[in-house]
């Protein structure tokens, strides 16, 4: 009976993931470097994103995969910068993270591994 506790989770993920998103909205008046990264069809629709290096910083993951769920982490190696909430379908998620030195970075989408892009930090 091992199975059945994570049987339990997967039926619970798979109804919460249709609930919608519990997102937190997105904040206007975020003062810093900002990025939208918008998902479309299981892949980021830019791979590559540029943002200052010394100020805060602020991605925002804009899933427009009605019905998929999509997160957004952004790493360098072991290291994890930010995380968002999971996006359940079409809505919008903010991380705020920063300042970081000039570099490049990672971002992923936790549930769809394979979806992957860089963040370029620099002056």
């Amino acid at each position: 009976m091992r199975t059945r506790p994570a049987a339990i989770a997967f039926v619970v993920a798979l109804v919460l993931a249709g609930c919608g998103s519990s997102a937190p909205s997105v904040d206007p008046s975020f003062a810093g470097g900002s990025a939208t990264v918008e998902v479309i069809g299981l892949q980021f629709t830019e791979t590559i994103v540029n943002l200052p290096a010394g100020v805060p910083l602020r991605l925002i993951l804009d899933n427009q995969d009605a019905g998929v769920p999509h997160d957004l982490r952004v790493f360098a190696g072991d290291t994890e910068y930010a995380k968002s909430a999971v996006v359940s379908g079409r809505g919008r998620a903010e991380v705020r993270f920063g300042p970081l030195p000039a570099g490049r970075y990672q971002f992923q989408c936790d549930i769809h591994l394979a979806m992957l892009g860089t963040l370029v930090v620099g002056p």
